[in-house]
């Protein structure tokens, strides 16, 4: 008689991933900034706002997190930033748990323990940095897309272009995330144009908040001339 073979079951893979990054989050709640020098940039840029100016962390700021963590450093210091970092990366995993159990597949457990053994997730599970809010946001995106696309359902569609808006205003390269999420959304749905339209509408909408609230952060637009010129 053969002896079963261990199968990696989804759950088991987002209970080892979890463990991974609690271990490596709890590690690190007290070690104050993370190892990347950005951490130090924004950490001036919430000292600012708190202040009540701005100071973009990096040439095009990261305004969501900037924000965030000047609430969360006037509300408990540091350590209160870190703990948040830790829990936005729990929730990215357990997002991205629901996104591959609703999408299925073969491989959907070797990806979400690769997604949770990633040292990107490690290293920045309770840092100062924005890549544990943005991952939240990308993988609450991911499930609401694959959720909209198998339901159908206008609230989900919604959620998609919020999760898509909200990585575009954390880090401005995410909205590329936030257009490969509607194109997809909006190809699914080619077959009724109307629901199409409609979904590229949401998206829009909401992308247009999020390039507001960079105008909104930099008192307008000029900004980014000085973006291009410290590139040069």
């Amino acid at each position: 008689m053969a002896t079963p073979r261990f199968a990696l079951t989804l759950n088991t893979a987002g209970l080892a991933a979890g463990l991974l990054i609690l271990a490596a989050g709890l590690g690190g709640l007290g070690l104050g900034f993370a190892e990347d020098i950005d951490s130090l940039g924004i950490a001036r840029s919430a000292e600012a706002i708190l202040a009540g100016g701005y100071e973009r962390s990096r040439v095009l700021g990261v305004p969501l997190y900037e924000l965030t963590a000047a609430g969360l450093l006037g509300l408990g210091g540091l350590g209160l930033v870190n703990v948040a970092s830790l829990i936005f990366t729990l929730g990215a995993l357990a997002f991205l748990w629901a996104a591959l159990r609703r999408a299925g597949g073969k491989g959907a457990a070797f990806a979400l323990l690769a997604a949770g053994a990633s040292p990107l997730m490690l290293i920045n599970a309770s840092a100062m940095m924005e890549t544990s809010l943005l991952a939240l946001f990308v993988s609450a995106g991911l499930w609401a897309t694959v959720s909209a696309a198998t339901t159908r359902q206008r609230g989900v569609v919604i959620a998609a272009a919020a999760a898509g808006a909200l990585a575009a205003a954390t880090r401005p390269d995410a909205a590329l995330f936030a257009l490969a999420l509607g194109g997809c959304l909006a190809f699914e749905q080619r077959r009724d144009w109307k629901k199409a339209a409609e979904t590229l509408a949401w998206f829009a909408g909401f992308g247009l908040l999020a390039v507001g609230l960079y105008g909104l952060m930099n008192g307008g637009f000029a900004f980014l001339d000085q973006a291009a010129v410290s590139q040069d």
